[in-house]
């Protein structure tokens, strides 16, 4: 029976983050005895909804002015509202 291809699940980025945050990845890792690259690759993987909502936007912005001004009202009302309730509970 022949090998099957092995298929890439992961690809290797590099990003810039501050000392501060480095630092914090770091402590965490101690903690956990897991890699400091192990959390933001948990948090990028939880957060691809998002960044497919910014693609969307960009693209947007950038073909539909109109739709995307219209968008932004709407998001922006939704966020006041969001923080409205959090307010009023506290």
């Amino acid at each position: 029976m022949a090998n099957k291809p092995k298929v890439k699940k992961t690809t290797r980025i590099s990003v810039t983050i501050s000392t501060e945050l480095y630092d914090l990845l770091n402590e965490l890792s101690a903690s956990t005895g897991k890699s400091a690259a192990h959390f933001p690759a948990i948090i990028l993987e939880e957060n691809k909804p998002t960044i497919k909502a910014l693609i969307d936007a960009y693209e947007t912005a950038k073909n539909d002015k109109k739709k995307a001004f219209d968008d932004m009202t709407l998001y922006a009302e939704q966020a006041l509202a969001k923080t409205a309730g959090v307010i009023s509970r506290d």
